[in-house]
């Protein structure tokens, strides 16, 4: 570990040679237990991509070039064969899909973000995790939390909740007008923070270590008393309550309050509307195929149709049981509906989140895993929400197919950020809850997810073709499992956005359907 933050010290004091055509955008923080540094990344074709030879740099890889469009990189015994402009690698062997090609630009190698992840992780004695959102890689055994935050009134004061994954040791301390908050960490990984504003707190801020969170007092501040408390999660809940003095409990101006918690009230209605900051209140579970559409079928006999539809129908009583939230399904029975429709559903009913369940197949009958996908449409240039216009465009698999695609069509382009977050809080759950392999989150150009005028994802729960798989996804066992994930991430996005401020709150909703054909799943 230490050879490769010798070498990394010594690439960030030199100035690199960058395409010139590239933006120079955020820096990647590579956190080891040896400390912190950064490595500098560009802008190319819509994505952020890291140079090669800076990779090699750190980790001690061999660069060969067989030709102008292929590259072999080694390390040790273990080969990554790259191709310009093909996101299939040959990764030890086995072929993994990039989300984005590796490009060669003025004799250098740009990969995308996901390389170090997808391609050197399998391949390196130490482990890689790329955190693509806060732009942290995490290598080898380190302690990075992350951290989210949401602030509520009580009275003559307020708490702070401070929402840590996974629970790590912390300390609470005053130094003159503020609350310094340390985490027993490498790193801390900030999912979002309250915006305070009043005379009792003024701010909070990320510490310059990296490892804490400073709260700027007001003038009405007196004391503060601390708590905590388990989550389900694995996490902590650190709660700090915050007083104000006595001369100003009366007119202490409030900061930005929190919502009421989801699934009480006064009157006792879990439905009640919800003024901003932005929330989770309404679900639309999306029960993929069904009808005359089976979807895929197993070898022992299981239809994908029956299988989503038994899962999103035990998502409903569990998000409505536990969240108290408005579950809108798709379908309800085993019926066809259109996939243009499905969206429609979601717009009208005004969801906050759309959920579109289905499960895999493949050739290979050892195929595993489940899998998370939001939509993806850089593949097709700007021009494709700028005008209406009929174009070719690729068929997951194979193909081509002729599509017209028109600007209202596109309404999820407006939330492929916080389509592209919560994919990840799903795979992340996933990962942790589900007795299988996840195969990482992908991008793909789904055609249910396209006129989602809300953040959408799609889950693919494992593969039917895979006889064990098959048994495993029909067992009331996984299926309540797969519902615990999908409540959890639920919760951790409402959490999200209810701290992070919403770009899109002045948009006009656009309740639209699609007919745009990408993808017929």
């Amino acid at each position: 570990m230490v050879r490769f933050f010798s070498c990394l010290v010594a690439l960030c004091c030199a100035q690199p040679v960058l395409p010139s055509a590239q933006s120079l955008q955020e820096s990647l923080t590579l956190v080891s237990s040896d400390g912190r540094e950064t490595v500098r990344t560009v802008r190319t074709r819509q994505r952020d991509m890291v140079a090669l030879d800076d990779l090699a740099e750190i980790f001690g890889l061999e660069i060969e070039e067989l030709d102008d469009n292929t590259a072999n990189v080694t390390t040790g015994d273990q080969v990554i064969i790259l191709t310009a402009d093909q996101q299939l690698v040959s990764v030890a062997g086995r072929l993994v899909s990039l989300r984005a090609a590796p490009r060669r630009a003025e004799g250098q190698w740009l990969v995308p973000l996901g390389f170090l992840s997808q391609a050197l992780d399998p391949v390196l004695d130490v482990s890689l995790e790329l955190r693509e959102r806060s732009r942290l890689v995490l290598i080898g055994d380190v302690v990075v939390p992350r951290v989210s935050g949401r602030y509520r009134t009580l009275g003559g004061g307020g708490e702070l909740v401070l929402d840590v994954t996974p629970s790590t040791p912390y300390t609470v301390d005053r130094a003159d007008d503020r609350l310094v908050v340390r985490f027993e960490a490498d790193a801390i990984d900030i999912e979002g923070l309250p915006a305070l504003r009043g005379e009792l707190v003024t701010g909070i801020t990320p510490d310059p270590s990296f490892t804490g969170l400073l709260i700027d007092l007001g003038p009405a501040f007196d004391t503060f008393s601390l708590s905590s408390r388990s989550t389900r999660n694995a996490g902590v809940e650190v709660v700090i309550e915050v007083n104000a003095n006595a001369r100003t409990t009366e007119s202490v101006p409030s900061p930005i309050s929190a919502p009421p918690e989801l699934g009480s009230s006064a009157e006792g209605n879990p439905l009640l509307d919800l003024a901003s900051p932005p929330t989770v209140r309404v679900v639309a579970i999306d029960a993929g195929h069904g009808g005359n559409d089976e979807g895929t079928r197993g070898a022992n006999g299981a239809l994908e149709k029956d299988i989503t539809l038994s899962i999103a129908r035990r998502l409903r009583d569990r998000i409505e049981e536990r969240l108290g939230l408005r579950v809108i399904l798709t379908r309800n029975r085993d019926e066809d509906v259109p996939i243009d429709a499905r969206a429609a559903v979601a717009n009208n009913n005004k969801a906050d989140l759309f959920i579109s369940l289905h499960v895999n197949a493949s050739i290979q009958k050892s195929a595993t895993g489940a899998e998370v996908s939001y939509l993806s449409l850089e593949e097709y240039g700007e021009e494709v929400v700028a005008e209406s216009e009929v174009r070719l465009v690729p068929v997951i698999g194979s193909g081509m197919r002729q599509v017209d695609l028109v600007q209202w069509e596109m309404a999820q382009v407006r939330y492929l950020d916080r389509s592209a977050r919560l994919a990840d809080i799903v795979h992340e759950e996933l990962s942790r809850r589900v007795p299988m392999s996840t195969r990482g989150v992908q991008e793909a150009p789904f055609r249910v997810l396209v006129g989602a005028n809300m953040p959408a994802v799609l889950i693919e729960m494992g593969f039917v073709s895979n006889e064990v798989e098959e048994q495993r996804l029909r067992s009331v066992q996984f299926q309540n499992a797969v519902v615990d994930t999908l409540t959890e991430s639920i919760l951790r996005f409402r959490s999200y956005i209810e701290a992070v401020p919403d770009p899109l709150s002045e948009a006009t909703d656009s309740n639209q359907d699609s007919d745009a054909v990408v993808r017929n799943e």
